[in-house]
């Protein structure tokens, strides 16, 4: 899905740009063709000037020394600071200004006709291609899938030496080959599990053409026509799309090479291997136990505010002090100052690391304060 994700949001970026150098070399073609067509005016000035006397002087017609630069002024046209041409009245630039604005307006007429109809067409094609080789290739996605019948000529060829036995590894090879291509990544700090591929694969492309705005309404629309191949509602709530990782930030982590302090995001940061952030300054890395070290702190942090907190009542604000009493005098709810569902979200991002980064101290410390919760 990556590579054909990258062509269709590339395509926004490249199509307009040789629709645009296809016209600026047809508007220099037009400007020699005129340039061409017009009188050469040397020859017209030169066939006015009257002829040389006896001495092969021209005549005193004009004093060509007085027009020359004066006060060490170099020859030609100069640029004030506010970057007009001296000399050239504002009206002559019009007319180039005003082919600029053309050009551009041309630009996104294509954008919004031709261009994106062809591009629809295609992501629309796509998207039907991806859901029938999805159905064909899952296991158990419909009756008679193709994987059994595959299995079936493969026990045929094989013959009887190699037996049941190497049919059923090669089933399992098989299987574990395809839900390996069917399945997402394995991200560090995932929110929630992804939807389904095409599902993912549409909020994906939609949020980069929204980046072009004159395809604001049309990207809407092809919105829709995808929500309706997936048999979705445009409107259901997370329709629109999300950064998969959640942020989980380490203040002023210091490099042990350069000493450089620096906010560590461990969801997003870039790693050279697993467990090892890379530091943006010297190109070395974090020292992975301090790193880790830093994320049982945070671990303990979030346990120790939850067990500590205040429990107020949400009318009055008057605290609790018995166990037993549910109901506030003012007939006021007691609420928690931290809500249960934050404090197990930042344990299950802890938790989303573990694995990833091969964090063992992490892992033994979440086992332990997860029951806390």
């Amino acid at each position: 899905m990556r590579p054909s994700l990258i062509l269709y949001a590339g395509e926004l970026l490249v199509g307009p740009q040789r629709e645009l150098d296809k016209k600026i070399r047809a508007n220099i073609l037009e400007s020699v063709e005129e340039s061409v067509n017009v009188p050469d005016a040397k020859a017209s000035e030169d066939a006015e000037m009257p002829p040389a006397d006896e001495n092969g002087d021209q005549p005193d017609a004009m004093d060509l020394d007085a027009v020359g630069p004066q006060c060490g002024e170099a020859p030609g046209m100069a640029v004030d600071e506010a970057g007009e041409v001296e000399g050239v009245a504002p009206e002559a630039a019009a007319p180039v200004a005003i082919k600029t604005a053309e050009l551009l307006e041309e630009i996104r007429g294509y954008i919004r006709g031709s261009f994106f109809l062809e591009l629809q067409r295609r992501i629309l094609r796509y998207i039907d291609d991806l859901q029938a080789q999805q159905q064909r290739e899952l296991p158990g996605g419909l009756p008679g899938d193709t994987l059994d019948r595959d299995l079936a000529s493969e026990s045929e060829d094989s013959g009887n030496e190699d037996g049941p036995g190497a049919v059923a590894r090669k089933a399992e090879r098989k299987r574990r080959h395809l839900e390996q291509k069917w399945s997402f990544p394995v991200l560090p700090g995932r929110r929630a599990a992804p939807g389904p591929l095409d599902f993912e694969f549409m909020r994906a492309l939609v949020q980069v053409l929204q980046l072009e705005e004159c395809l604001a309404d049309h990207v809407h629309f092809l919105r829709d026509d995808i929500c309706d191949k997936l048999r979705i509602s445009s409107f259901k709530a997370g329709i629109g799309f999300e950064n998969p990782c959640f942020p989980l930030i380490l203040r002023d982590v210091s490099c042990p090479w350069c000493c450089t302090s620096s906010h560590l995001d461990v969801t997003s940061h870039p790693v050279s291997k697993p467990g090892s952030w890379v530091c943006l300054h010297c190109k070395k890395n974090y020292d992975k136990d301090a790193v880790q070290a830093r994320l049982v702190d945070l671990l303990e942090t979030v346990v120790q505010a939850w067990q500590s907190q205040e429990v107020s009542c949400k009318r009055c604000k008057r605290l609790r002090t018995a166990l037993l009493q549910k109901n506030c005098d003012c007939f006021g709810i007691y609420q928690l100052r931290f809500r249960g569902e934050d404090s197990k979200l930042v344990l299950r991002i802890l938790r989303s690391l573990v694995a990833p980064h091969d964090l063992q101290w992490l892992g033994e410390m979440l086992d332990l304060y997860e029951r806390l919760l």
